[in-house]
């Protein structure tokens, strides 16, 4: 493809499935391309704070799509020049959403001595049931006590924030022992390093570097597995000249000590013999207290609403759910609004899918985290009201949502009758009239029982 047209063509039908209608017409396909003296491709933004959005939440993608089109050498973005009377300020919420993370191997800065990033602390990670015990190590571990943790290896699924935790470790030790050497490299970055002293002979230099280290923080161990016999080597000999003379190793894996292929026995039992901690996919409350988190540091309000229903689609990995929480900031950004339940719809279609068949139990589980109750709560025989409402709303939702009889439904609610499902529905439909938060709550039900 060598038409610059043709190619930000194809550019903008994929945009258009990322962003949704509204924010594509209003703020996507009104852009402007050229190609620059430099053969880069320019992207021109109406204002600054727009440019810079772009540039951290769409360059990537399009850079990758260069691939496809052999006219332009790279890209770049620049503000063009407004049309008289033209709106020159950004839409409320877009400066919150060019400063996130989109960008971040060309924004965040790393200690060139230690290989930290210093934003990535304790402080700013949030703690939930998931990651409990592995935070209570790493707060040990920094603070200097390494008894029966050498080594410590955390291990867990992708986008689960052990970069994050591990890192604070490092900052937190550098900061309460500034006389110690740390160091973070990626296992990577390992292995280039064990190839260079191979190839320079420079073995002596190699190991001396990492014999000098106080504490030393391994990411993505998992990659050493496999034909690396000379890397696992060197790996080995640094693990033991660190662990014999007390000093600490911290590790970071896809997979337990003992399911990481390629290793050589020897390497798996002495991870298996420090004290490796696994984290988990976040649960719902944290997935909830992460969104809140994130709006705050952006500077955007954000309904408990809205966090319940993007926490509710992603699921899996934190770093997911922060992208798509980045996903609804700047379609909200685009369209001058704050974030809502309309805007998540249409910024992550493609993560809601074609509705899903529910059963009334997985009615009352929603209904319950809503409401920060218990299932047990709504099949029980309690009567107060901040239970009694819920109940007659999950009933609501199950007549609507299922094809299930009266007495079916009310035999699930603890064994109602059919009499006692009628006068929930009927309630909740009068009062959904008349109170406009009780209208809110089931309309935001039923588009998480929904999707």
């Amino acid at each position: 493809m060598n038409n610059t047209q043709d190619f930000w063509r194809l550019c903008l039908g994929r945009l258009h499935g990322m962003f949704g209608k509204d924010v594509y017409d209003a703020f996507i396909a009104p852009l402007d391309v050229d190609i620059g003296d430099d053969g880069a491709l320019l992207i021109s933004a109406p204002n600054e704070a727009t440019r810079r959005w772009l540039s951290a939440n769409l360059g990537g993608h399009i850079n990758e799509w260069l691939d496809e089109f052999s006219g332009a050498s790279g890209v770049r973005y620049r503000v063009k020049a407004a049309a008289p009377g033209a709106q020159t300020s950004p839409p409320p919420g877009i400066v919150g959403a060019g400063e996130g993370e989109g960008d971040e191997r060309q924004r965040v800065k790393y200690d060139k001595t230690t290989g930290l990033r210093p934003d990535f602390t304790f402080d700013n990670f949030v703690p939930g049931h998931a990651n409990e015990i592995a935070l209570t190590v790493a707060r040990k571990i920094a603070s200097g006590d390494v008894d029966n943790c050498n080594p410590f290896v955390l291990h867990g699924s992708t986008g689960l924030g052990k970069t994050h935790l591990v890192q604070a470790i490092g900052n937190r030790y550098r900061r309460l022992f500034p006389r110690r050497r740390v160091r973070y490299i990626n296992s990577r970055d390992f292995i280039n390093e064990v190839v260079n002293a191979c190839r320079h002979k420079s073995h002596d230099t190699f190991r001396d570097a990492y014999d000098r280290l106080d504490l030393l923080i391994v990411d993505d161990i998992q990659y050493i597995g496999g034909d690396k016999t000379r890397t696992q080597e060197e790996f080995f000999f640094v693990c033991n000249r660190c662990s014999d003379s007390g000093r600490m190793i911290v590790i970071t894996s896809d997979a337990a000590p003992t399911r990481i292929n390629g290793l050589p026995p020897r390497l798996t039992s002495r991870f298996a013999g420090g004290l490796p901690i696994a984290i988990r996919p976040p649960e719902m409350e944290l997935r909830v207290n992460i969104l809140h988190k994130k709006a705050a540091a952006a500077g955007v309000k954000l309904d408990d609403k809205v966090a319940h229903f993007i926490a509710e689609r992603v699921k899996s990995s934190v770093r997911e759910l922060e992208g798509a929480f980045k996903r609804v900031l700047a379609a909200a950004g685009f369209l001058g609004k704050e974030p809502s339940l309309a805007i998540c719809h249409q910024a992550l279609a493609d993560l809601l899918g074609p509705a899903q068949t529910v059963s009334i139990a997985d009615i009352q589980t929603k209904v319950a985290e809503y409401f920060h109750l218990r299932r047990a709560d709504l099949t029980g025989k309690r009567r107060l009201s901040s239970i009694v409402r819920p109940r007659q709303i999950a009933m609501y939702l199950a007549r609507q949502a299922t094809n299930m009889s009266l007495p079916e439904i009310g035999a699930q609610f603890g064994g109602r009758n059919h009499a006692t499902v009628i006068h929930a529905c009927r309630t909740v439909e009068e009062r959904m009239e008349a109170d406009a938060q009780m209208r809110e709550d089931v309309q935001t039900l039923e588009m998480l029982v929904k999707s």
